[in-house]
């Protein structure tokens, strides 16, 4: 299937954080993972061939399609390349190693405040995500493939209803100390 996508490297460059000076080769494959993994998930496979062949066909989308387009998708699409590139981006894949790149201008972000800056932009993203369900289903009549998606192929990826990760619960008793006892029963969640 030819790719068609629906942002581009000057478009994050204006609506994110990213910076201008960054190579765009690096962040291209971002897009592409963006837009096949988060977007392709949260509007099926059959609304996103769609619309990725209006845009290969035409170039563009009409009506509905376009508002969806471009006050929805492509928001969330710009946030969720920014969150898969950030790890990548300070560091190159070589044939002897994986080096972390420097420059005299610039000091290194330690892990942590790279990983509060995903959270941040995960968060963001999946508030626009939504976003894109909810305009979905406000038009329903607008957009028959994410309700009625060809079935033909038993693979092909369904919408998916919620989008935010709420984490993991694993039990405990508040004093921060983990319990067998808590979980398998003789504790005070299950006896």
């Amino acid at each position: 299937m030819n790719k068609a996508k629906f942002i581009t490297f000057e478009y994050l460059v204006k609506w994110t954080i990213m910076d201008e000076n960054v190579d765009s080769n690096l962040v291209e494959p971002f897009i592409l993972q963006a837009q096949d993994i988060n977007i392709q998930t949260i509007i099926g496979n059959t609304l996103y061939v769609r619309l990725m062949n209006d845009i290969i066909t035409t170039g563009t989308t009409t009506g509905y399609y376009l508002t969806l387009m471009t006050d929805y998708i492509q928001p969330a699409q710009a946030q969720w390349a920014i969150y898969h590139s950030l790890p990548f981006l300070n560091y190159k894949l070589t044939n002897k190693a994986v080096s972390e790149k420097s420059s005299d201008n610039s000091t290194v972000t330690p892990l942590e405040t790279v990983q509060y800056l995903r959270n941040t932009v995960r968060d963001n993203a999946e508030f626009l995500s939504t976003r894109i369900r909810e305009y979905i289903i406000n038009n329903q009549t607008q957009f028959p493939e994410y309700f009625s998606p060809n079935n033909q192929n038993l693979l092909s990826i369904k919408p998916q209803v919620n989008q935010y990760f709420g984490g993991v619960y694993l039990g405990g008793r508040g004093s921060g100390s983990w319990s067998d006892d808590a979980v398998f029963g003789g504790g005070p969640c299950c006896p």
